[in-house]
């Protein structure tokens, strides 16, 4: 009876701690995936459906050109880019500086053709040929004066060089309007012979320089120079690589005075020349503005 006792305890312990393994089993809660692999596999079928971006990058070569009208603010008649020379160097008997009375055709029609490269959606860089006009300046005899000869003598000077600028395009909330500016350097020479009317023809004679008469109505160490340039204004989206630019431009010290500039340009991109636009391009900051 007691080793009946005795299997039938053992059986019931065996049995208890049986039952007792199999409910802590159950409290374990069943292994889960990394959340991370999940998110991984996710990001993995997103991209797959998205479609593939095939556009083209505003990245690269572009070239165009500029008219419109320059606007001189005209130099005062005492200037020190008319020549002052108190010589007599011609043998007229009159001292050779170009005593200005009178200053006129200031407003002119001026061009551009210029190069360029776009290195991000933002920034570029541009250089080219710019003819910006000029003005006329007159220089008559003083009729109350009679030991001054008879004379109408004025040069009509046209004044141009190489531009080189920084350009930048500022996004405006639209893929087809963009603002766009630029600050550059302006190096310029000046054009234009004098020319001679009237009995006294003693000051039109044949001379070297820009100014093919001597003694020169504008001072040759004045003639040239470089000029400071900003300017700001809006770019128009035609086709992908077809821009239309409407724009103000200021050139400071051009002949000792300031010219303002009103232009119209036609762009052509050439961003996949060389596949800097090439879709998938990078872009920097992620700054869309065309």
């Amino acid at each position: 009876m007691k080793k009946k006792l005795l299997a039938l305890g053992s059986s019931l312990l065996s049995l208890a701690m049986c039952t007792a393994v199999a409910a802590e089993a159950a409290d374990v809660p069943a292994a889960e995936a990394p959340a991370s692999n999940a998110a991984a596999i996710a990001a993995s079928d997103a991209a797959a459906a998205a479609p593939e971006d095939i556009s083209t990058k505003p990245r690269g070569f572009y070239a165009g050109g500029s008219v419109g009208g320059s606007f001189f603010e005209g130099p005062s008649k005492g200037s020190k880019i008319f020549y002052d020379g108190s010589g007599d160097g011609n043998g007229d008997g009159q001292a050779d500086a170009f005593t200005v009375d009178d200053l006129s055709q200031e407003n002119n029609f001026m061009w551009t053709a210029f190069v360029g490269y776009r290195m991000a959606d933002w920034l570029g860089a541009e250089v080219g040929w710019t003819d910006i006009g000029g003005f006329r300046a007159t220089d008559v005899n003083d009729s109350s004066d009679i030991t001054d000869p008879p004379h109408n003598n004025h040069v009509k000077t046209k004044v141009d060089g190489v531009e080189a600028r920084l350009r930048a395009w500022v996004p405006l909330g639209t893929e087809r309007v963009s603002g766009i500016g630029g600050v550059g350097i302006f190096i310029f020479s000046q054009h234009g012979p004098k020319v001679c009317d009237g009995p006294n023809k003693g000051a039109c004679q044949k001379g070297p320089g820009h100014d093919a008469s001597e003694p020169p109505a504008l001072d040759p160490t004045e003639d040239s120079g470089q000029a400071f340039t900003i300017s700001a204004g809006l770019q128009f989206k035609v086709t992908e690589n077809v821009l239309i630019r409407t724009e103000y431009q200021h050139f400071f010290n051009v002949l000792d005075q300031g010219v303002d500039m009103v232009t119209a340009s036609v762009v052509v991109g050439f961003y996949d020349l060389f596949g800097q636009g090439s879709a998938g391009g990078d872009s920097l900051d992620g700054i869309a503005v065309e």
